[in-house]
């Protein structure tokens, strides 16, 4: 499902050679803190599932260590596809979107259309970072616009699509 390569390409493009953790995006990200002091995430997938389940948003480093040690255990349990549809399935997507349906929705008027359009595909995924608001504003659509641009630019850098045909 093209739904699943942008959110792959969009979140965790290294998604299918880690364990629910991914070591490079960690020391990255450890880097970043120490020497740029900028904070960034290092999230996987799993890892946004967890905490998409459990609720849990508070910035500490106890509480990535449990999220961590769950995505790890979950994706010991379960298949990387059925992770990542349960993630877009469960979701926040903005302002009364719940979940990838409501979504696509927002964007289209069928569900099917997903399976036709990248475009729609980056639309619908950009929102788990840049949920929609109740009133759209310029800032808003700006952000938006950007933020599909770049998952289409990772899409079209990435040549290996498991789950385009599917």
């Amino acid at each position: 499902m093209i739904l699943l390569y942008a959110l792959e390409s969009a979140e965790d493009h290294r998604y299918r050679l880690h364990f629910g953790i991914d070591p490079i995006a960690i020391i990255r990200s450890a880097f970043n803190i120490v020497i740029r002091k900028r904070l960034e995430g290092a999230s996987t997938i799993e890892q946004q599932y967890v905490r998409t389940c459990t609720g849990h948003k508070a910035i500490s480093f106890i509480r990535k260590l449990e999220e961590a040690s769950i995505a790890v255990l979950l994706s010991l349990k379960a298949n990387k596809t059925d992770i990542a549809y349960s993630y877009l399935t469960y979701a926040y997507y903005g302002y009364r979107l719940n979940g990838y349906k409501s979504a696509i929705l927002a964007f289209s008027e069928s569900e099917n259309q997903v399976e036709l359009s990248q475009d729609l595909a980056a639309s619908v995924v950009s929102l788990l970072k840049r949920p929609k608001p109740e009133q759209e504003n310029p800032n808003w659509k700006i952000a938006h616009h950007r933020r599909v641009s770049y998952i289409l630019a990772r899409q079209r850098g990435v040549n290996n699509c498991e789950w385009c045909d599917s």
